[in-house]
This record gives C-alpha cells, structure tokens and sequence, in this order.
C-alpha cells in the first residue's frame, strides 16, 4: 500500500551512461519498463532525438512532458493505468502505439486523438475498456485506414470494405441541434481605423501573392521568362476552346523544344560555373561554346546548337542582364574577360538541340548504374540525387520523342442529310439503247 501511495518519476537520464548534453541527444531509444512509475520527469525535454519510448508494466494514468519529443514514432506502454492519449498530441511521427491493457475509455475519444497521426501504422487498444464497444474494430479501421496491424492482427481489404460500409450507417443517439448563434450585427462598424487598414492590407497581400503564383505558374509551364507571351485575356489551355488549346499547347512546345527549361538553364550555369574560369576572355568563350555544342557531360540531354549562333556578330548579338542591354559578349571580354555569370546568362538563352537516342540512352543507364552503386555503399543522399537526374533525362527523352512524331490531322467533316439518297434511273430509246441516270431525291 505504502508503494502504491508513492509517487514515481520516470527519469531518462537514468538511460544514458553519463548525464551530460552530448549522451542525452544522442539517445534514440528510452527504456523505463517494469519500475512502477506514475509519471514523467520534465527532463524529456533534454533529448530531443528520442525515436522510441518503453514505458511498459508502469502506474502511468497520462503522458505529460513530450511537447518537444515530436521525433518519437513508437511507444510501448502496454499494463499501465492510462485514462488518456492527449499527451501525445505532440508526436506527429508516430508509427507504432502499443497501450493495451490500460483504463482507456470513450472510443470516439481516444478515435479522435488517433486521427491526428497520420503515419500510424500499428495500434493496440485491447484489454481496454473501449475496446468493448459495439463495432469496435470496424469504427477504429474506418477512421484510421492506414493501420496495418491492429490489435496484433493484421488487417485486410476485406475488412476495410466492410467499415467503410458499416460505420457510415451506425445508430447514433442523437443530440440536440445547436442553437443559432447569429453574427455580431455592425463587427465591421465598431472596427477602430488601425483594424480597418489592417484588414485591408491583408486583402491587399493576398491579391499580390495569388498574382505572384499565377506569374510563376505561367513562368514554369510556358518554358520560361523566353517563352512566347500569350495575348491579352488568352489563357492557354484554361481556355475552353480546342483550338486555343492547341494553338497554346503547340507555342509552348515549340519554344521548349529550342530552349533550355528552367531546370536546364540552373544545371548549365552550375556547370558553367564549376568548370570554368572566374573571368573568361575572347579563347575562353569560344572553348566554352566548342564544349557545349561537342560534350555530353552536362547531364541535361542536350547541347548547344552551334549553327544557330553567329561568331561576325558577337555571337548571338546583345544579352539581357539585371534589365539592361548589353552588347557583344565578345567585345564585353576583351582583354580583362568578362565575368562567367555574364557569359552562362546569354549561353543559357542560346538555342540547344537535343542529344541522339542512343546517347540519351547511356546516360541515362550511367545514373541508374551510378544510383546503385551509391545505394549499396550507404549513401543515400548522392543515390537520391543521381536517381532524380536519371528520370529528369527520361523525360527530355519523351520530349524529344514527342517532337518528331507526326501529327495526323482528321478529314473535315462533311454534314449529309439524312433525307436524301442517291437514285439510279435505267433510260431507253427507241433504237434500244440504254442510259443509266443518277438523281439525288428525298
């Protein structure tokens, strides 16, 4: 009795070899099983990487001092005393929540504390009080559809399609209707002028940021600041049209099949910028140009289209920069160089043309290969970084597929009524000869 009336504080550091910061933020896992604690200690907070929690066979009636543990994603807590989850609202993470055999009631309760973990995964409310409703299994499923295993029973298809049918249907008591609780009359009367501004600068704000996305919306999927404008009042394919959907689809493809997208323009720069000089004179950009129009390690599928760009008039004529325009990279080079953010702005404005098949083919196969090989030696980081480059060549390789296919266009169509048929008439002379006669009737 004198032990039950005790009260036990669950310490973590009594988890760690030492108590000092370093041990404490290294520590991922937290065992205080079977040591009859009542409680937590506020000391959770010093370890903030915590991903697993034992908390089993203890007196715990509630979980406090987790608001900063939102890393924890499995907690064992089964025979315990709980009456309540809310302690873990905290734990966006979590995975895994064993609390059988504790005092858990109200299921539609504990049901709306769930919902809130989006990754559960395994759950375990047998022995509990709430575990005997009526309905009890199919109403935990229906709410939360992502469980794998519930109750140490795996669920199935099966199963979820029965909750999803059920539970909807359920007899529930009714309650009473809410009363209608009208809207203060004269809110905006009684603002005081600081509030009213306020509110207008807010709507101003949002006005400003909805028009900032569409810019970059259009930015994105027009192929770039280069890319042909559409008219005034002409949104592309929103339009309803079909031709307009064509005509804007064709404009879009057109430019993107000449130029370099966003993505290309961010990889060529950074190519630029880690292979050459900080200041590039008149031999440099010419090296520049014979690279990119000959090499196939810039990784984006394609190369500088050479033909396109005319040496006599300062390669490709004037540039645009920081607003402003500026004449003949050449003649910007000089003798002290010109600087390699200049020459990758007009580079990347340049007209490039895509690599052969068989080319864009091996590369592609390099990343994959290299992907692997990164996976196997534990870097996960560079084999996320070359598998995203592998897929982003497949879809210049679709692009490119794309841009030779023939477009066959359908016969008009001619409108027959339906009244009308052809007649043939069978004509003889009097010297017996005969004529055949065609004559359209109704």
């Amino acid at each position: 009795m004198a032990r039950e009336a005790q009260e036990i504080v669950l310490d973590p550091w009594t988890c760690v070899p030492k108590k000092n910061e370093k041990y404490a933020k290294e520590a991922v896992e937290l065992k205080m099983n079977n040591r009859a604690g009542t409680s937590l200690s506020p000391d959770f907070k010093r370890f903030p990487n915590v991903e697993v929690l034992w908390v089993n066979h203890n007196r715990l009636q509630s979980f406090t001092h987790l608001d900063t543990n939102f890393r924890i994603q499995h907690v064992y807590v089964q025979d315990n005393c709980l009456v309540s989850l809310t302690g873990l609202h905290a734990l966006k993470f979590l995975r895994t929540l064993l609390a059988a055999g504790n005092q858990l009631r109200n299921l539609q309760k504990q049901i709306d504390v769930l919902c809130k973990f989006a990754f559960l995964t395994k759950l375990d409310l047998s022995g509990n009080p709430c575990s005997e409703e009526p309905d009890y299994r199919l109403r935990v499923l229906y709410h939360l559809p992502q469980l794998e295993l519930h109750d140490r029973q795996a669920v199935k298809d099966s199963e979820l399609t029965q909750a999803n049918l059920v539970v909807p249907n359920l007899d529930e008591v009714s309650k009473p209707k809410p009363q209608w609780d009208p809207k203060p009359q004269g809110l905006l009367k009684n603002m005081s002028p600081a509030e009213v501004d306020c509110f207008t600068e807010a709507r101003a704000i949002r006005v400003r940021m909805k028009k900032e996305e569409q810019e970059a919306y259009d930015r994105e999927f027009r192929g770039g600041s280069r890319a042909p404008k559409l008219a005034e009042g002409d949104w592309g394919p929103m339009n309803k049209t079909a031709a307009a959907v064509r005509e804007a689809r064709l404009h879009r493809s057109e430019h993107e099949l000449t130029h370099l997208t966003e993505w290309e323009k961010v990889e060529v720069t950074k190519w630029i910028a880690e292979n050459c000089e900080p200041s590039l004179d008149t031999s440099n950009l010419k090296a520049l140009m014979d690279t990119t129009s000959s090499t196939s390690d810039l990784g984006i599928g394609k190369r500088l289209d050479a033909a396109t760009v005319s040496l006599e008039e300062g390669i490709g004529g004037e540039i645009l920069l920081a607003g402003e325009e500026m004449a003949d990279v050449f003649k910007l080079a000089g003798e002290d160089g010109v600087d390699n953010e200049v020459a990758a702005q007009w580079l990347v404005n340049q007209r490039w043309a895509f690599e052969d098949e068989d080319t864009l083919e091996m590369q592609i196969k390099d990343f994959f290969r290299e992907a692997k090989k990164a996976e196997v030696n534990g870097q996960m980081a560079e084999a996320k970084q070359l598998s995203w480059k592998a897929l982003k060549l497949e879809g210049v390789r679709t692009r490119r597929i794309e841009s030779q296919a023939t477009v066959v266009e359908e016969p008009p169509k001619v409108n027959k009524r339906g009244d009308i048929f052809p007649q043939l008439h069978v004509n003889m002379d009097q010297k017996g000869k005969t004529s055949v006669s065609k004559t359209a009737v109704r």
